[in-house]
């Protein structure tokens, strides 16, 4: 049945647990509220940390009561837990599912000028930047197919993969590039003859789903190599292929690709460090000198990895001040429309005055009048009404 166009499928882990992004507690830089119905919140928690704690709850409960000595009972803050651990395990995962890029499957179409867009939005111009964006909304038959493609998956997820354990689904289609979901689960692993019976870990939850490291294969490549395949089902019913492709970056969000960038260069310089760490080892000749060169380097590392991680603070600063900026902004708008409507009020009352002016001024005239042309002295002028006029 494929007759339609190809398109590209990713599944990307994400550098952090984005929750707040994820469940739209603010509208991100990137994305215009116009377009905040389009989303679609497939499953939704509220606290991840308190979640992950009462689903392990009943777990560490049986672990301690089986325990004599009060220092091997485990805390039942297990996220925290495993969070500040010394072990490889994280609480949680997230990971972007997208079909195609922003140049084949974008929210908008090709005339759209995001420079332009920003621009507006920098100058506080909410609206019209919303209606810029509602001009150039990609229109195309095939995006709203495919994101029904990705919304059929991502319902399906929990059934499909019953060893994670999912806590947000959510699906964007508000930002300026593609649609795509966001995913935050738990590895779930059972079945240990030691410790706690259910804990969590990525390596037995993938186990327990088939998906077994081997060699240069590895287990969560199998996982996401899994899902890809589910979305290519789904596109091959309906007419689409997948496109096989090199570039990845397109897939990549601007602030995405730059810490990406970082950090491909920080593990090749650890890679360096520990190419030649191995080296020496195997020569046993590693030098006083050498040793205090390779620590310089691991220093340089370290400064690196911190200001990697202030400039990401900083993004994250100016993101709140410019939601801070837009709040502002809103401020203002409404203090525009008082100040507007007590303008128009105190014009309609001068209209008036002057109105009342220019009647009292007509009396005036016709008194004049009378005062000049009536020869009579006025203590014996008839007396004589002059016309009402109000005023």
């Amino acid at each position: 049945m494929l007759s339609k166009d190809s398109y590209s499928i990713s599944v990307t882990q994400g550098n952090k647990i984005a929750h707040e992004h994820d469940e739209r507690v603010y509208t991100p830089h990137n994305a215009d509220r116009s377009l905040a119905s389009r989303n679609v919140s497939v499953k939704s928690t509220k606290d991840l940390k308190t979640a992950f704690n009462d689903f392990f709850r009943d777990s560490i409960a049986q672990y301690n009561s089986k325990q004599k000595r009060e220092d091997r009972k485990k805390s039942y803050d297990y996220y925290s837990d495993i969070l500040n651990g010394t072990c490889h395990e994280k609480p949680l995962y997230e990971y972007v599912i997208q079909i195609g890029n922003h140049e084949d499957n974008g929210v908008t179409d090709s005339e759209f000028d995001a420079e332009k867009w920003r621009e507006l939005k920098k100058q506080g111009k909410f609206k019209s930047a919303s209606t810029y964006v509602q001009q150039h909304l990609n229109r195309n038959q095939s995006r709203e197919e495919l994101k029904e493609v990705l919304l059929n998956v991502a319902n399906r997820l929990e059934s499909e993969y019953p060893s994670l354990k999912f806590w947000s689904i959510q699906l964007h289609d508000d930002e300026m590039g593609t649609a795509h979901a966001h995913i935050i689960f738990s590895p779930i692993g059972e079945g240990y003859k030691n410790g706690m019976q259910k804990r969590c870990s990525l390596s037995r939850a993938l186990e327990q789903m088939g998906f077994v490291t081997e060699g240069n294969n590895f287990a969560v490549t199998q996982w996401q190599n899994d899902v890809k395949n589910k979305i290519v089902q789904e596109m091959n019913a309906i007419g689409y292929a997948r496109q096989y492709m090199n570039n990845t970056e397109k897939h990549l969000s601007l602030n995405q690709f730059k810490l990406k960038t970082e950090n491909e260069k920080l593990a090749k310089k650890r890679s360096e460090l520990e190419s030649d760490n191995a080296i020496l080892a195997f020569d046993n000749k590693l030098s006083a000198k050498k040793k205090k060169e390779l620590e310089e380097q691991e220093k340089k590392i370290k400064i690196a990895q911190r200001e990697h991680a202030r400039k990401q603070r900083e993004l994250e600063a100016e993101e709140k001040a410019l939601r801070e900026r837009e709040r502002r902004v809103q401020q203002l708008e409404v203090e525009l429309n008082r100040r507007s409507e007590t303008l128009l009020r105190a014009e309609a009352e001068l209209q008036n005055k002057q109105e009342r002016m220019r009647k009292r001024e007509r009396v005036l005239r016709v008194e004049e009048y009378v005062d000049r042309n009536v020869d009579v002295p006025s203590t014996q002028r008839p007396d004589r009404a002059l016309p009402q006029i109000e005023f």
